[in-house]
């Protein structure tokens, strides 16, 4: 199972708990695990888009791939379902403010989390592990990155240069004395 279908499901197996709330959820919703397009990837964890911001006219969410936690992306989801409820209009009050609290989720309303009873039944759904490991967002150090470069010395000659990791590890002589110098 792709995480997609396992999104899909999930969406199904919460509408019996949006309906015995009083939410009346889209019937054609789609998510998808991506990236949010609004703000920053570091900070937005789930984003849905309104039907008028859809070629489908449906409402669009987006789980991000940074997370993994089976639990935390269902509260995420449940939160973004709600925005689905009213077609993003009411943002974080009004009528998503009301359907957030009667559903289970606590904290501030633009970062929100299931209460303890409200993960009881997420956890309790029947949909399996959520099939993903998470995307590690930063830029790691230095040496780690794909386009890090090396400072090189000719011990020699005395000239500096920078090398990518990957020239590096090609260099065969010093391009100054054409010796081995051990720079580094």
């Amino acid at each position: 199972m792709n995480r997609e279908t396992w999104l899909n499901d999930a969406v199904v197996a919460l509408r019996p708990l949006f309906k015995s709330k009083g939410i009346d959820l889209p019937t054609d919703v789609k998510v998808s695990c991506s990236f949010p397009g609004g703000g920053s990837p570091m900070k937005r964890i789930g984003e849905c888009w309104p039907r008028s911001r859809s070629k489908a006219g449906v409402n669009e969410i987006y789980i991000s791939p940074t997370l993994d936690d089976r639990s935390r992306v269902l509260d995420v989801l449940v939160h973004e379902l709600i925005h689905a409820a009213d077609d993003c209009k009411s943002g974080h009050r009004g009528a998503f403010a009301k359907a957030a609290r009667a559903i289970g989720l606590t904290g501030p309303l633009t970062a929100t989390a299931a209460s303890p009873e409200l993960k009881a039944h997420l956890d309790a759904l029947p949909i399996g592990a959520y099939p993903h490991d998470g995307v590690v967002l930063g830029r790691g150090k230095r040496s780690e990155r794909s386009g890090a470069r090396i400072k090189l010395t000719c011990k020699t000659e005395g000239f500096s240069w920078w090398v990518s990791k990957a020239g590096f590890q090609m260099l065969q002589a010093c391009p100054y004395c054409d010796e081995d110098c051990h720079h580094g």
